[in-house]
């Protein structure tokens, strides 16, 4: 008898067949969030033709309007992209934060992290904190419901993303980091 087992992944509804609670693959970051993609005018990383090599910080705050921090290296040029509301900045990188940013624990780990599947009852307030990457044809994502300050990769990986937040022109209050 096959019973169908159903997660919540990271605000969503996942249902899962009999074997596969334990195998998910990485979401489809384009296709789940493709709304807010499209208003903050970003593209969608994992079907791109660019050759760069890319993260994006893709922020989306229960109260809060959408926030995007793109770092992109197109060869020995380093630039961070932010949009936020209306605004659009985009400046040059010190090549430096780049290789800095590689030496991170979360960045080391973020290759090889996991989806994350949070069982329990869908969640309303809080915010999804969606970090990609794009090497190539390589692609990665980690979408994470608000992570929690602490030990370990959950910590690591809100310490990275708030970092990368850090580089563009994102205005945002203390009060306002969920």
């Amino acid at each position: 008898m096959s019973r169908l087992l159903v997660s919540v992944y990271l605000g969503a509804v996942v249902p899962l067949g009999p074997d596969c609670a334990e195998a998910q693959t990485p979401p489809d970051i384009g296709g789940k969030y493709a709304t807010y993609l499209a208003q903050l005018g970003e593209p969608d990383l994992r079907r791109t033709t660019d050759a760069s090599h890319t993260y994006r910080a893709l922020w989306l705050r229960a109260f809060h309007e959408p926030v995007s921090v793109r770092v992109v290296r197109r060869g020995n040029a380093y630039s961070v992209i932010t949009k936020q509301g209306g605004r659009r900045d985009s400046t040059d990188l010190p090549a430096e934060w780049w290789n800095t940013m590689h030496r991170r624990y979360a960045m080391q780990a973020f290759w090889t992290t996991q989806p994350v599947v949070s069982p329990g009852a869908i969640r309303l307030d809080g915010a999804q904190w969606i970090l990609e990457g794009r090497q190539g044809s390589r692609y990665h994502s980690v979408d994470w419901w608000s992570p929690q300050d602490g030990e370990g990769i959950e910590g690591a990986y809100r310490l990275l993303f708030l970092e990368i937040l850090s580089l563009g022109s994102v205005c945002v209050s203390p009060n306002a980091v969920y």
